[in-house]
């Protein structure tokens, strides 16, 4: 709970923070400055619980491969889905092997899909 309010919060301090410095033209500005010293220690301590929590929760933690390679064959489809949708809209198979995404595939359709009917309006 503490992470993820740290993680919830953190984009607003940090608004303020830019805030008070974009008002910043002089060196102390009133007003400024006095926004800036409790953001940042808001933000730091945050920082601090959240990292020490974090490291409470890892320090317990114990990877089992044979049993999450288990689930992940189980759940293959579902961990594949986006592949499948990608190279469906890419207009082909997925293909076998590493999966290093279709950005380029994609692009490139997309292109071309473009160009082609651009150059039927004509």
């Amino acid at each position: 709970m503490l992470i993820r309010r740290a993680a919830l919060t953190t984009p607003g301090l940090a608004s303020t923070l830019h805030l008070a410095a974009a008002l910043a033209g002089d060196e102390r500005p009133y007003g400024a400055w006095h926004a800036e010293w409790p953001t940042l220690r808001d933000l730091a301590r945050r920082t601090v619980v959240a990292a020490h929590h974090t490291s409470e929760l890892l320090r317990g933690l114990c990877v089992e491969a044979v049993r999450i390679g288990a689930t992940a064959e189980r759940a293959w489809p579902d961990l594949t889905a986006e592949r499948r949708s990608m190279a469906a809209f890419a207009g082909g198979e997925p293909a076998d092997g590493p999966y290093l995404g279709l950005a380029e595939t994609t692009v490139t359709t997309v292109l071309a899909r473009a160009n082609a009917y651009l150059e039927a309006t004509r």
